[in-house]
């Protein structure tokens, strides 16, 4: 049959274009730092630096004072390879994988599979990484209102409006179509009943993502934990009053807060006060000792320094020093669906060029225009009479936590 002469050339650059054109988080995501990887290879494993945007502070007068910039950067680690292989037999080409066929039951299915894969990892990760959130676990995202909330809270944290994007389960989805059906809008009306679509709402292009990863607390009774000991620096808090002896009782990727009005998140432009409790993520499990005590290291890192131009907490005037005061007890959300928000600045993602196989077909094509690249290789084994293929993608991907929102159900 004519496809089994298909050549590895032809097949990357369709594997390529079906990666792009069928991946949403790929179609999101920031490809800025594509051109790193066009002068050489990479490996699973290897590190580059991704800068985030700097802020510093606006002075009056004739006289001032030259303020330092405090550069900050995240590392974007290349993950392991991503790998589709398949065999198939000279008698599944004759006679059971027609010419029109072979694409669509053989290699489309497999390009398919690497970007699920790579998707369930890509929301795993944002379930580790965000620290702002919204929501509550168990009850679903069905008004625009819940929309437009994380809308506003970028706002206030200076996050760009243009490229945002909103990935919901497809029941949150679903319970959110059902919800603004019979909305007083045409374009909304005919999206949803037409095509099942929300299009655009509120500043976001939303999608359905099924591959919306679960966060998973500890089950069981926190006691009552407060901090012990103010904080107003690092990224380390001292706990008390927890329940004695649990092991696990915080989970790396649990979101918190301090049930405390003195403590607020501020504008990272103005250094103003948003009005807004701090929120963070937990970065590493942790256990209660013998007396009901712990220390949990979270992200962000606290910056209570009103002189730091990388300031992020402030506390109301009557409070003299910007910290995590003694005493404030601290608040958890249980087990939930980790929907997403964000934008263009959110999502780094670098797909850099694979060497090809040696003594094998082998092709990569690299797309210039959105950056993927993928290796195509073809084989087989004459003794066991198979055809074999395999796909493969290298590729690494970062959460920008500054500028993403977990939207808690």
């Amino acid at each position: 049959m004519a496809n089994s002469f298909i050549n590895s050339d032809l097949l990357s650059k369709e594997a390529a274009a079906h990666f792009t054109l069928n991946n949403t988080f790929y179609g999101t995501a920031n490809h800025s730092y594509d051109g790193m990887f066009t002068d050489r290879t990479y490996d699973a494993g290897d590190t580059i630096n991704i800068r985030l945007s700097n802020f510093g502070k606006v002075q009056r007068g004739d006289t001032v004072i030259a303020s330092d910039i405090v550069e900050t950067s995240l590392p974007l680690t290349l993950q392991q390879l991503y790998s589709y292989p398949v065999a198939y037999t000279t008698e599944d080409l004759s006679t059971k994988i027609r010419e029109n066929t072979w694409k669509e039951r053989v290699f489309y299915p497999g390009v398919n599979a690497l970007i699920a894969e790579i998707n369930k990892d890509i929301a795993a990760l944002a379930a580790l990484t965000t620290y702002n959130y919204v929501g509550t676990p168990g009850t679903a995202i069905s008004t625009f209102a819940a929309v437009d909330e994380v809308s506003a809270e970028m706002d206030e944290m200076a996050v760009p409006m243009a490229n945002r994007y909103m990935a919901l389960t497809p029941s949150n989805s679903s319970s959110l179509k059902s919800a603004l059906q019979n909305s007083f809008n045409q374009t909304l009306n005919e999206g949803i009943s037409l095509a099942s679509r929300l299009g655009h709402l509120s500043t976001f292009d939303m999608f359905s993502e099924q591959l919306i990863a679960t966060h998973s607390t500890y089950s069981g009774a926190l006691g009552t934990p407060v901090v012990n000991g103010a904080v107003s620096s690092g990224n380390t808090i001292v706990l008390s009053g927890l329940t004695a002896s649990i092991t696990g009782i915080f989970k790396a990727g649990d979101v918190i807060e301090f049930d405390t009005d003195t403590l607020h998140k501020v504008d990272p432009i103005s250094k103003s006060d948003t009005g807004r409790r701090m929120q963070f993520v937990i970065t590493q499990d942790a256990d209660s000792g013998i007396g009901g005590a712990c220390t949990i290291t979270v992200s962000p890192s606290i910056i209570g320094d009103s002189t730091n131009p990388n300031q992020n907490i402030i506390n109301v005037p009557a409070v003299a020093t910007n910290e995590i005061p003694n005493g404030a007890a601290l608040l958890r959300p249980d087990t939930h669906k980790c929907n997403l928000a964000y934008t263009n600045e959110s999502l780094y993602m670098v797909t850099p060029p694979l060497v090809q196989f040696e003594g094998v077909e082998s092709s990569t094509f690299r797309d210039p225009k959105t950056g993927v690249s993928l290796r195509v290789s073809k084989t087989a084994e004459v003794l066991s009479n198979k055809n074999i293929m395999r796909i493969d993608i290298l590729t690494g991907f970062l959460w920008i936590p500054s500028h993403t929102w977990r939207i808690i159900t």
